[in-house]
């Protein structure tokens, strides 16, 4: 099919679990159950054992729309955003500061492609973590700029692909054209090539800008590595099976015509669609195993039809060797969601890649055309942080490679045989309950608050006094929309006739999957037999614990204690310790473990428990809580012992739910999850 060329073709179904009603007096004990369970499904996925939490949105902020770099530039620094190891600092009155290198994609081009000269962003970041906020607490302050370079040292370019480039042995995107590629001198009978790209996913190796770094293309598809300085240095291609072919040749344009001129091209009959090459890219810390992610189906595998493109190609390098070893490739089923204002199916194309695990990866699928000044309404409804597991996938590699091949239908049926990468829905970035904390919005008035339609970037960045927390930090791409924006080192300006923020999201999240030893504990130690002892705000601040206990259908009100830990320096203490209660309740007793820097609270339920220690040395410097509950046959016949290892109680939220009713059960839940029981519990009692 011949389209009209493109000009701007960059424009990029969570169903919602029903909460009974607490107003009802007469709820029963049946339902408090379903409701306990319902409000801990939206935190915690757990994988080949580990879990994976969500402790909630920890702030928001921008960079302003008509921001411009040391060349003169306007920034859009959303594609992509990696934290620079080692970079993280928190300060005496508990905010953090770090750094992070941030890459846009081909420059302004709402009326076109443009000769913008593709480069990374450098930026100190300062986040003022807390649970709700009414101004922005994430600050970006821009400090550097890296300019990319080909093999021969000339810059890069965003123009659309015309023709292909051969340097040191690689056949790159490239485009030749006449005069200045501004539409300038353009009767010249002398011609420029260089070679293009569509930044889109960005990776430093090892997390350290000086090892250099790798950035995926959707011209190429293809993976570019680079040194510290901008260097080109290597290339990876696809497979052929996922290299644009039009008429049986390799043709890399994405029908994005320069802004000075009009064409026609065919759309690839097999290979990857227009602008949908490799929107997601990532290495593992050692910088050994590297994953490329299609940002949909192939042509041939429904990749023209939105309702059928969401059998996405991952692809597995191994960069040990010294060069580039395919030794994986798996399909990623993307989810699907039915668009407001047309009634239509449609893939969540996803945006970003993180590496997790050699055998677990984190993906953003999003909508399209949903959000800040977008045509088909301001209310996305499918934008997520998701995982993938690899563990039971088929990995394809070699069988399905060669030109045309197919992994599904045109209608995204899979071949048989082929099973795809196991699917767990984690963050929910539309979630109004949590964005409302911090004054922004999804859905509703299109202003300067609403989310933008694009979020392209994710980061994670170890915190400080855990071995398994982090900061999640998403950024969205704003596609150089300002009233006052300047291209071609500042000598060129552009009206994108309204002006969006490049913002910002930050989560924390506590990942069991991926320990981490960065960072050093700023807080004071003490040592205390029978309390908690002093905290410092960086240690305790904004945290809630709370207990509830179920028994044999009768809930024990003297056991719903819930602590919250305020942002002072002032001491407080808790009911942690060695308590004695009646019997059929419970009583607790905790320790800090200096060996294993951890909290431990044993419960006794019916006088049996299952195990007992001496309270000493309880301080802030625990890390984890592990709580352990047992029956050993006292409740019923059916009961059994459990143990579970807990959200660490510094700056986080943590709660043990046990319930009595057959068997023993303990998990984890957030802050919100924690007041949802208490006012669900106090409506049983009613």
């Amino acid at each position: 099919m011949l389209d009209l060329c493109r000009a701007s073709s960059h424009k990029r179904k969570s169903g919602k679990q029903q909460i009974p009603n607490l107003g009802e007096s007469t709820m029963s004990f049946a339902t408090l159950l379903l409701l306990i369970g319902t409000v801990l499904a939206d935190t915690t996925v757990q994988i080949e054992g580990s879990d994976y939490i969500d402790l909630g949105l920890q702030g928001f902020g921008y960079a302003p729309a008509n921001a411009r770099d040391k060349y003169g530039d306007t920034i859009s620094f959303g594609s992509s955003v990696k934290y620079q190891k080692g970079s993280l600092k928190q300060t005496d009155d508990g905010y953090y500061t770090f750094i992070t290198y941030n890459l846009p994609d081909r420059g302004w081009n709402v009326n076109g492609t443009v000769n913008f000269a593709n480069r990374l962003y450098k930026y100190q970041v300062t986040l003022n973590p807390a649970n709700e906020s009414s101004t922005p607490n994430i600050e970006w302050t821009y400090l550097d700029s890296i300019l990319l370079k080909d093999f021969n040292g000339n810059y890069f370019t965003g123009l659309d692909a015309n023709t292909t480039v051969e340097m040191n042995g690689f056949s790159l995107p490239g485009v030749t054209y006449h005069g200045d590629g501004w539409g300038n001198n353009l009767n010249s009978n002398s011609t420029t090539t260089r070679a293009c790209m569509d930044s889109e996913a960005l990776a430093l190796i090892e997390g350290d800008i000086a090892n250099g770094f790798w950035i995926s293309d959707e011209y190429g598809p293809g993976i570019y590595r680079f040194d510290s300085n901008g260097q080109l240095q290597e290339y990876i291609t696809a497979p052929d099976s996922i290299l644009p072919y039009v008429d049986g040749k390799i043709n890399f344009s994405s029908n994005s015509c320069p802004a000075w001129d009009q064409y026609t091209v065919s759309d690839p009959t097999s290979g990857r669609e227009d602008n949908h090459g490799y929107e997601g890219m990532d290495l593992s810390p050692n910088g050994k195993t590297l994953f490329a992610l299609l940002q949909s189906a192939a042509m041939q595998e429904g990749g023209d039809k939105k309702k059928y493109a969401y059998n996405a190609r991952l692809m597995k390098y191994d960069l040990s060797g010294g060069s580039a070893t395919a030794v994986g490739e798996y399909v990623i089923v993307l989810p699907t969601y039915v668009n407001p204002s047309d009634g239509k199916t449609k893939t969540a194309a996803q945006s970003e890649l993180l590496y997790v695990t050699d055998d677990v990866v984190m993906v953003l699928p999003r909508d399209s055309g949903l959000g800040r000044g977008q045509e088909d309404g301001t209310e996305s409804v499918y934008r997520h942080v998701d995982l993938y597991s690899l563990k039971n996938a088929t990995n394809i590699l070699g069988k399905y490679d060669g030109e045309g091949d197919q992994i599904a239908s045109s209608k995204g049926k899979l071949v048989s045989g082929i099973t795809a990468a196991t699917h767990y829905e984690w963050i929910d970035i539309n979630d109004n309950t949590q964005l409302n904390k911090y004054g922004v919005h999804n859905g509703g008035d299109n202003n300067s608050t609403l989310l933008n339609e694009k979020w392209e970037g994710l980061t994670l960045i170890p915190i400080p006094c855990t071995t398994d927390e982090y900061f999640l930090l998403a950024v969205s791409d704003n596609d150089f929309t300002t009233t006052n924006g300047w291209m071609n080192f500042g000598t060129i300006p552009f009206d994108s006739g309204d002006d969006f923020e490049n913002q910002s999201l930050m989560w924390r999240v506590k990942l069991a999957a991926i320990p981490h030893n960065e960072g050093s504990c700023s807080s004071t130690s003490s040592s205390n037999s029978s309390t908690l002892a002093t905290s410092t705000s960086s240690t305790y601040a904004n945290s809630t614990a709370a207990t509830a206990t179920l028994l044999n259908n009768t809930v024990n009100t003297t056991n719903i204690n819930t602590k919250t830990f305020s942002n002072s320096t002032s001491s407080f203490t808790d009911t942690l310790s060695s308590t004695t209660q009646t019997p059929f309740g419970n009583s607790t007793t905790s320790y800090h473990n200096g060996s294993t820097n951890s909290l431990k609270t044993v419960t006794c339920t019916l006088e049996k428990c299952s195990d007992t220690y001496s309270a000493s040395d309880i301080d802030q410097t625990a890390t984890t809580v592990e709580i352990i509950t047992s029956c050993k046959g006292g409740c019923s016949k059916k009961s059994q012992e459990t143990s579970t290892a807990e959200t660490a109680i510094h700056t986080s939220t943590s709660a043990v739910v046990s319930t009595y009713e057959g068997h023993a059960a303990s998990t984890s839940v957030s802050a919100m999850t924690v007041y949802a029981l208490a006012i669900a519990v106090m409506v049983y009692l009613l």
